[in-house]
């Protein structure tokens, strides 16, 4: 390293590095890959910024970089060299920063984020934000200005540049549309036992294109989904957690010409508190990546477990941190099949495409599945029969990725794709022996 500048060879280190954070899985950007960069002592870039809090250069540089050619925002990291660089910041520092990103980016525009704990810090993260041009709306604008990346600047557009990005169309493909982002769950959050996120993108048909959802097609995918293989899933944990009290799927929350919000919930009252042990929501939007008039439509389904909250609110003077509850291995395999299952099933693809305006068969079925935990994976899910790798750090989650050559629309090959997912989940997790584990399961 040389007055700031990188060698020959530590460039091309670098940029395999950033252009690793930006290509790998979620669950592969990881506190040491961040710390490894770091040592590289890199100055900003054309695909890289640092930034110690929230700024308006923040905005901009989202903005510059999704209008460009993409790139990674460090937020809560020092832009010099040397040790101590690393300061993190807080849970609410990162939500202004994502209520900013809705409110002041035309169209709203989120990155995909990524939080890491600080070593030695129960409340500060460094936060990754990932800006991939492909998944962006061409242009985002920023209170009524145009930015583009140059260099370690962010540059006003001209107008030659302003027609070229309107004239442009985001660049998502058939084989992009697996992307799903991640649930925004900062890691250790205790109130959520866990999360599992699913969903797909495809495109809506031209026809289609700018008219609002059809609410008979909303109204025919409530229904199917209150007669699926999840909803029957769902009930099975609210008996389990011996709750009485269900809302089946409906519209609640924020629903608008192209956006729908359904929800299910186990409820549980404590006072006046409302309590969701178990809840599950799907959320769609034809204009999910900001294109105008849209041209994709993105669901995405959640399913949240909230047992351990449960038992510590049902007996708050005698619940310790022994008495969290652990996520067996049955409840699991169960919970993710009927998932998978419902976003397979006829009566639930039919009104999904009919909101697309195409047919059927032009569904893709799901490619991807975020697993989160609020405690870490070896801490949350039950361990009978895994084996904890001896100082191995354990993870939070794990971003699963389909198998191209398995039909999850057959029983064995559905089978086959959850052993996969699952044996990944508990391997992220610094867990040993849940492939032996998943055969006796499927024997009895």
């Amino acid at each position: 390293m040389l007055g700031g500048f990188c060698q020959p060879e530590d460039l091309f280190s670098s940029m395999t590095n950033i252009a690793f954070l930006l290509a790998c899985p979620a669950g592969e950007v990881t506190l040491e890959r961040i710390e490894e960069l770091m040592s590289l002592q890199l100055a900003e870039g054309s695909a890289l910024e640092y930034k110690v809090s929230k700024t308006e250069r923040l905005l901009s540089t989202i903005a510059a970089f999704a209008n460009t050619r993409g790139g990674l925002i460090l937020l809560g990291v020092k832009d010099q060299t040397g040790v101590d660089r690393m300061m993190g910041v807080t849970d609410k520092e990162i939500s202004t920063v994502v209520s900013s990103c809705r409110d002041q980016l035309d169209p709203p525009f989120l990155p995909e984020i990524i939080t890491l704990r600080v070593p030695g810090d129960e409340v500060r993260y460094v936060a990754v934000f990932r800006v991939y041009p492909e998944l962006s709306p061409r242009p985002v604008v920023l209170n009524g200005k145009v930015f583009v990346r140059f260099h370690d600047r962010n540059d006003r557009a001209d107008q030659v540049r302003i027609r070229q990005l309107f004239s442009e169309h985001s660049g998502v493909t058939l084989a992009q549309n697996s992307y799903i982002q991640a649930p925004l769950l900062q890691q250790e959050s205790p109130e959520i036992d866990i999360c599992i996120r699913t969903g797909m993108t495809f495109p809506i048909d031209a026809t289609s294109a700018g008219r609002p959802l059809s609410e008979s097609s909303v109204k025919a995918l409530i229904e199917a989904l209150n007669q699926s293989a999840l909803n029957q899933r769902l009930v099975k944990w609210i008996s389990d957690l011996d709750i009485s009290s269900i809302n089946p799927f409906r519209k609640d929350g924020l629903n608008r010409s192209r956006t729908v919000r359904l929800t299910w919930q186990g409820v549980e009252y404590f006072g006046q508190e409302e309590f969701h042990a178990a809840e599950c929501i799907v959320h769609i939007d034809s204009s999910a990546l900001g294109t105008e008039p849209p041209r994709l439509l993105q669901l995405t389904l959640d399913v949240v477990i909230r047992a351990t909250s449960q038992s510590a609110k049902r007996n708050p003077a005698r619940w310790t941190e022994a008495d969290v509850v652990r996520i067996s291995l049955p409840d699991l395999y169960e919970t993710m099949d009927a998932i998978v299952k419902t976003l397979v099933d006829e009566a639930v693809v039919e009104p999904i495409a009919a909101l697309a305006g195409i047919s059927p068969q032009l569904v893709p079925r799901p490619m991807s599945m975020h697993f989160l935990t609020g405690r870490g994976i070896a801490n949350q899910i039950e361990n009978l029969g895994l084996r904890l790798v001896v100082d191995s750090p354990t993870s939070s989650g794990a971003q699963l990725l389909g198998d191209a050559s398995l039909d999850v629309n057959e029983e064995s090959d559905r089978k086959r794709q959850l052993d996969q997912w699952l044996t990944q989940v508990a391997l992220d997790g610094s867990l040993d022996g849940m492939e032996s584990l998943l055969v006796t399961y499927h024997e009895e």
